[in-house]
Formats: C-alpha cells, sequence, structure tokens
C-alpha cells in the first residue's frame, strides 16, 4: 500500500492497511469494522509529523467516503499513530477504484501527497446488508453509580432490500454486560430501508473504578447475522469533575450558501463528583453555538449546545467545536461537516448582511422617534423578494415601506416609528414577512425613553390680615406638572401659623396637568408671621416650596353682658359693659349716637352715659381707636317716663325672637374694620 514518495529519512511516512481492509469487498472483516475499512497512519521517522489534509481522487472517488476526519489536522510524535475510516458506495456494478490522498510534511514537497490505493465492487442484490458503523463505542470516565448521556450507535441497511433486527442485547459471557444498557425497542419496531440507518441508545452505568467492557449483539436478517460491537467505558471513584462530549462528530450534509441550517446538539455531562467550571465553548469559522451550560455544570447534570452551519461558498466545509473546561484532558473537541450548494433556481433570498438591530437613541416620553430599517434581496438569490407584511411589537410601529417587490441584489427601506411610554431602555421587534425560504425575519428595535416631572408653584403667597388665634379661610396654592411624565408626590405639608387643610393632587399629578392646594392661617402672635408650605416629589429640586406670609391682628371687641337693658329716653344713666378686646379711648355708640365714655375703659369693662333717645330698641355696639367694631348687641331699649322696665339684664346679643336688621347706614357688621364715626351713626329707634 505503498512506499512514502519522496521526504527525508527522518521523517518517513508508512502506511499500514491490511489489503482487505482496503480492498471494499462485498465480504466483511466484521469482528473489527464492517461495511467501512480502516487505514492506520504511523509516523516511523524521528521527529513531529503533520498531516494537513486527506482528499480522494480518482476516477470513482465519488464512491468512496472518508467517514471519520480523525488523522487530519492532527501531529503525531514519533512511532505515534492515528486512524481514519472509509466509506464504499458503489454508484454502478462492477469494479470501482479510487486514491486516498494523504498531504503531510513527510514529502519534501508539501504539494505531493503520499496515495493508498482504494478498490471495491458493486454488485445489484436484493438483500439486506448491515453496516455497524462504529466497532469500538467509547464512553470516557463516569462515576461509579452514576448514567452516562446516551450514545448513539448507528446501523445502517446498506443493501437493496429491508433490514429487521429481531433483538439487540449485550453478550451476557461479556466481561461487564451488567454495566451497559441498551433501549432494545429503538431499531426493532419496524424494518431499516434500504439505505437508510437506525440509532440505537447506549448508556454507560458502572459498578466499579476501572475500564469496563462489553460486547453489544445486534441479530438480523441480513446474511452475516448476528453483528458485533464493542463498548468501553472507565469507571471512576473522585470528587473532581469528569467530561463526557458526545457525539464525536456533527454533520450539517448540504446546506444552501448563506444560508443557516437547523441546529445540531452536542451533549456536555458532567459524570464527575464535583462541579465543572466551564471556560469557554466556541466553533471555528462558518459554524456557531449557543449553549445552556453557562458557565458551571453541576455534578451529575448535561447541558447542551446547538451548533449551526453558514457556508459562504459552495464547497466542503470542516470545523471543530471546543470546550474548555476544568475537567481532566481539556480542551475537547467536536469535528463538524458540513457543505455549501447552491441556491435553487426561483429562489430569494434575505439579506442578513442589512439591518440586524435599529435603534432610535433618546426619544422624549410621548414624543416621536423615526428610524429606517433596510433590508434586501441577496446577491445570491436567484429571484426577487415580496414582501408579504410586517408586525411590530412594543411602542413602535412601521409608518411605511412594508409592501412591494425588492429586486435580486437591491435593497427597501422599511420606516419605523415609536412613541416612547415609558422612561428607560425600552425593545421590540420589527417582524418582516417575506417570500425566502428563511421567512419570517425579525430586526430587534430600541430606544431610551427621556423625560422628567417639572413643577410649577409660585414663590410666595400673602394669606393678609388675621386676628390672633383665630382661623382664615382657605387660600389657594396652584401646583402644575409642566414635564412629559407623570408627577409622583410623596407628601404635602404647610409648617408655622399655617395648615393645609386639602388639595387635589393625590399621589401623582399627570403631564401638563395642575391641581391646588388650600392653606389656611391661625396666627398666635400680633405681627407679620412667616410659614413654608413643603411638596416632596419626584421631580428635580425636590422638595418645592412656596413662602407663606400672614398678619395676626388685634382680635375686635365683643360685648358680653350689659348690667341694664333699659333707661330712660332722658339720657344720663350709667350703663356698665362687660366683654373683651376694649381699647383705652374705644367709644360707645348707642341707636348711632355716642355715649359718655366715664372714666377709662379697661380691656374688659366700659361705663358709658347713655345719650337721650326716642323711645324704642336700639343696638349697642364698641369702636376701638384701631378702627375694630364689636357685634351690634341687639334688644337695648328708651323707655318713656313712667315706663317700669320688666326684663332683667341679660348677656349676649339679641333681644328673644330674631332682631330687625338694621335701617340703612347703619353699624357695619361683625368684626369690622375701619376709622370710627365721626358722628352718631344710624341706629335702631
Amino acid at each position: 500500500m505503498g512506499a512514502p514518495e519522496g521526504g527525508d529519512a527522518d521523517d518517513e511516512l508508512s502506511v499500514v492497511a491490511n489489503r482487505d481492509q482496503c480492498h471494499h469487498a462485498i465480504s466483511i472483516v466484521k469482528e473489527y469494522y464492517n461495511a467501512y475499512k480502516a487505514v492506520q497512519i504511523t509516523n516511523s521517522g524521528s521527529s513531529a509529523l503533520t498531516i494537513s489534509s486527506l482528499t480522494l481522487a480518482g476516477g470513482n472517488s465519488g464512491d468512496f467516503g472518508i467517514t471519520e476526519y480523525r488523522c487530519q489536522g492532527a501531529t503525531l510524535a514519533p512511532n505515534d499513530y492515528c486512524t481514519t475510516y472509509l466509506s464504499f458506495h458503489p454508484s454502478a456494478a462492477g469494479g470501482r477504484s479510487a486514491t486516498l490522498n494523504i498531504y503531510s510534511n513527510a514529502n519534501a514537497d508539501l504539494t505531493t501527497p503520499t496515495t493508498v490505493s482504494l478498490s471495491g465492487s458493486g454488485f445489484n442484490s436484493s438483500a439486506a446488508l448491515i453496516d455497524l458503523r462504529s466497532d469500538l463505542t467509547v464512553f470516557g470516565s463516569q462515576n461509579v453509580g452514576t448514567t452516562s448521556a446516551p450514545t448513539n450507535i448507528n446501523i445502517l441497511n446498506s443493501g437493496n432490500a429491508p433490514l429487521t433486527l429481531s433483538s439487540i442485547t449485550f453478550a451476557g459471557n461479556s466481561q461487564n454486560s451488567a454495566d451497559f444498557a441498551v433501549n432494545t425497542s429503538a431499531c426493532t419496531g419496524q424494518p431499516i430501508a434500504a439505505g437508510t440507518q437506525c440509532a440505537i441508545p447506549v448508556t454507560f452505568h458502572p459498578g466499579a473504578a476501572g475500564v469496563r467492557k462489553a460486547i453489544l449483539i445486534v441479530t438480523d436478517s441480513a446474511a452475516d447475522s448476528p453483528q458485533l460491537a464493542f463498548v468501553q467505558g472507565t469507571g471512576m471513584v473522585s470528587n473532581t469533575p469528569a467530561v463526557s462530549l458526545s457525539p464525536q462528530s456533527l454533520s450539517f450534509g448540504n446546506q444552501t450558501v448563506n444560508t443557516t441550517s437547523g441546529a445540531a446538539t452536542a451533549t456536555l455531562q458532567n459524570t464527575g463528583a464535583a462541579a465543572l467550571s466551564i471556560s469557554s465553548i466556541a466553533t471555528t469559522a462558518n459554524f456557531a453555538q449557543t449553549n445552556t451550560c453557562g458557565s458551571s455544570v453541576a455534578a451529575g447534570a448535561s447541558c447542551a449546545i446547538n451548533v449551526t452551519f453558514t457556508p459562504p461558498q459552495q464547497t466542503s466545509y470542516t470545523g471543530t467545536l471546543t470546550v474548555t473546561d476544568s475537567a481532566s484532558g481539556s480542551p475537547r473537541t467536536v469535528s463538524l461537516f458540513g457543505t455549501g450548494v447552491a441556491m435553487a433556481a426561483g429562489s430569494p433570498a434575505w439579506n442578513s448582511y442589512l439591518t440586524r438591530t435599529l435603534s432610535f437613541d433618546n426619544v422624549p416620553v410621548y414624543g416621536i422617534g423615526v428610524a429606517t430599517a433596510t433590508i434586501g434581496d441577496a446577491y445570491y438569490a436567484t429571484a426577487p423578494m415580496t414582501i408579504i407584511g410586517c408586525t411590530t411589537t412594543g411602542d413602535f410601529v412601521v409608518q411605511y415601506g412594508c409592501d412591494g417587490s425588492v429586486a435580486v441584489g437591491a435593497s427597501h427601506d422599511i420606516n419605523v416609528q415609536v412613541d416612547p411610554q415609558h422612561v428607560g431602555q425600552q425593545t421590540g421587534n420589527l417582524v418582516v414577512e417575506t417570500n425566502d425560504s428563511g421567512s419570517p425575519h425579525t430586526i430587534t428595535l430600541t430606544v431610551n425613553g427621556t423625560g422628567a416631572p417639572v413643577v410649577q408653584l409660585p414663590a410666595t403667597l400673602d394669606t393678609g390680615n388675621q386676628p390672633v388665634s383665630t382661623t382664615s379661610g382657605p387660600k389657594t396654592v396652584t401646583l402644575k406638572n409642566t414635564g412629559n411624565i407623570p408627577l409622583s408626590i410623596n407628601s404635602i405639608a404647610a409648617g408655622g401659623e399655617f395648615a393645609v387643610t386639602s388639595n387635589t393632587c393625590g399621589t401623582s399629578l399627570a403631564a401638563y396637568t395642575t391641581c391646588t392646594i388650600n392653606v389656611t392661617f391661625t396666627p398666635t402672635q400680633l405681627g407679620q408671621r412667616t410659614g413654608t408650605l413643603t411638596i416632596t416629589d419626584n421631580a428635580a429640586g425636590s422638595p418645592h416650596t412656596v413662602s407663606l406670609t400672614g398678619t395676626g391682628t388685634v382680635p375686635p371687641p365683643k360685648i358680653v353682658h350689659l348690667s341694664t337693658l333699659s333707661v330712660s329716653v332722658a339720657g344720663g344713666t350709667q350703663v356698665t359693659i362687660t366683654g373683651t378686646g376694649f381699647q383705652s379711648g374705644a367709644s360707645v355708640f348707642l341707636g348711632g349716637v355716642a355715649g359718655t365714655v366715664v372714666g377709662t375703659p379697661t380691656a374688659t369693662n366700659i361705663v358709658v352715659a347713655t345719650p337721650g333717645h326716642a323711645a324704642g330698641t336700639v343696638d349697642v355696639v364698641v369702636a376701638n381707636l384701631d378702627g375694630q367694631y364689636s357685634d351690634a348687641f341687639f334688644g337695648f331699649s328708651y323707655i318713656p317716663p313712667g315706663f317700669v322696665p320688666g326684663n332683667p339684664a341679660r348677656p349676649g346679643p339679641g333681644a328673644s325672637g330674631s332682631p330687625p336688621p338694621p335701617a340703612p347706614g347703619g353699624r357695619p357688621g361683625p368684626g369690622a374694620t375701619g376709622p370710627p364715626p365721626t358722628g352718631p351713626p344710624a341706629g335702631r329707634t
């Protein structure tokens, strides 16, 4: 099978392969290989051997396949070896031949390969032929007493008739058959059609530490039944993580160029007794991955790594999924295979290199932002792309552009508008439905809603004059939110001698609206008094304040009691008036006529000599020098000579019954202020 062609003696390459193994005849060395053959490449030199690639050539190269690229990209130390596996699928009857080219540094001319001749015979048959796709399945290390993730042993019917499996079992006399389990119903339920395959899931549950082995026996309808497959795993007792990554390779088959395949899954299982730390999970170019592993996988747990394939050109691609972790043997890999093929005629294609995320940056809340998403029919498409329609989520809407046709290689704009309803980062989606195979397509939309409440208040509020120890009527303060988002109000309070009696603000004030706050003033001392109205909220500058002012004044005089309620019309009778708030220099008016104050008034007593007056009932009013008047005291009477009064003096204003209203031009009402009258006020007669 060939001596090396060229190369130095120190880098001699020896290809060791049994002629029957390279010759794909109908007979199968089934103890080791079924419908595929193995080529073992050994470095018999004294320095490292690097194998760059393996290819097939020759007139019938399409009838042969490299099923395992284990040697491609490998570097072998002296006396080390690797094994690659070949398959034979004749497209016609008769002899078929090809050449396996092995490119390495064993030849000085790196473009000259070492070759292995391949041959086989195709024949027409109506019989089923079975091909166990792996002679040895290795599970790696597994903690004693724990069960591995399933590993599939694939059965291929390489014949021309259906293949029926009657039983799948582990040999009872094999070393550790009890440590392995097989799903016997996986492939025995119905025949395996010609040219198809079926997967048999096998798990490993070591009962003791060390290497554990067993033989899987498949009994079937093929002429050379039964078939044998060997399984092996290592049981371990450890408090460290251990990893099982399966399968060893993922094949994506044919994939249209510049489109992404469905995901193929590799399973990473921590078969150890401690948590597994994951440093990185990555793929080489043209392959991509997402995973559920995170940064750690618990002992006994597993996670999924989903790999996709996006070929940029019409050719075959190989790649590697690499997992770097804290377990022994890291990094570990899965081989990736796929082929880019041309797009079918009459097919549009979404241009994935145009807008993927559309950002509106900063837009005020309740404001309007507009941006343009650019889509297109890819240059490699073979037909125009038709836009069927669009939908959006979040605060986004499409204005125009979600219809029409896009020519091959051309682009098209879709205008999107946003009206953010909240402050902060917000996301949504623009989903575009087209007539290409990948539809619908999603473009991520983002916007940062901006805005704030703004408080508008008067700087001051003057409540005016108010007698000490009395409460004013309410004065109104208007609060306005001139911002573009609601104002949250935490508290409203007044300090000093002021109080908030009510408000219409509540706990939230909508944008561009107002509310009112009612404030009263109760002075405790004379003179100007100050306080503060404080509003605590979520607007800038909180708390917000209004300066409050008011003036405390002396209370007006008040008549409580008269020493008598009737006097002679002749006048001259001294009447003692008892009450509060009387000032020195105060005047007394009876029926609008000033009496003569006798002596000096005190704060609670005034003695007045009545003026003459016509008979009848009059009101009595005390006027202080500061211009304040008492309430009119009704029921005081002037009586003619000889009339004897029958009612005693009594406190409080008003005679029995309702007093008649004062005549026009009479005394001011209760608590009135102003200069005392210069002449007798009009009164009741």
